[in-house]
C-alpha cells in the first residue's frame, strides 16, 4: 500500500514539475518585443523637419499627450507607454531605415504613424 501511495506521489511530483517548466517556457516564449516588465515601446518614424513637419510633430505630440495620460493613471497593466520618434524628414528611404534601427536598438512593440503614402512611393519605385 505504501509503494502503491510512494508511486503515486512521485508521479504527481514530476508532473507538477513539467507543468511548471511548460508554463515558464511558454511565458518566455510568448514575451513580445518592446514589452519588459515595466514598459512598453512604441516606435515612430515621422517628419519632424522640413514641409510635412506639421503633420508628424502634429501626430507625435498628439499620441505623447494621449501616452502621458494613460501612464498618469498608471499605464497598461503597470506598464508605462514609452514614444520613440526619429525624423525621417518624410522620406521613403529614411523611413525604412528608422524602422530598421528602431527594430535592432530598441525592440520596439508596435510601429506608430506609418505614412501609407510614404511607403507606397518607396514601394512603387523599387
Amino acid at each position: 500500500m505504501f509503494q502503491e501511495i510512494g508511486s503515486q506521489l512521485k508521479f504527481l511530483l514530476i508532473t507538477a514539475s513539467l507543468c511548471c517548466l511548460t508554463i515558464f517556457s511558454v511565458h518566455k516564449a510568448m514575451a513580445e518585443d518592446g514589452v519588459t516588465e515595466n514598459k512598453i515601446i512604441i516606435g515612430q518614424s515621422c517628419a519632424l523637419k522640413g514641409p510635412a513637419k506639421a503633420l508628424g510633430q502634429g501626430v507625435r505630440d498628439g499620441a505623447l499627450a494621449y501616452f502621458n495620460h494613460v501612464n498618469a493613471k498608471g499605464g497598461i497593466n503597470g506598464k508605462i507607454i514609452q514614444l520613440v520618434t526619429l525624423d525621417d524628414g518624410y522620406e521613403p528611404k529614411a523611413c525604412v531605415q528608422i524602422q530598421i534601427c528602431l527594430s535592432k536598438k530598441t525592440g520596439y512593440f508596435c510601429c506608430l504613424d506609418m505614412s501609407g503614402r510614404l511607403l507606397q512611393k518607396l514601394f512603387s519605385t523599387s
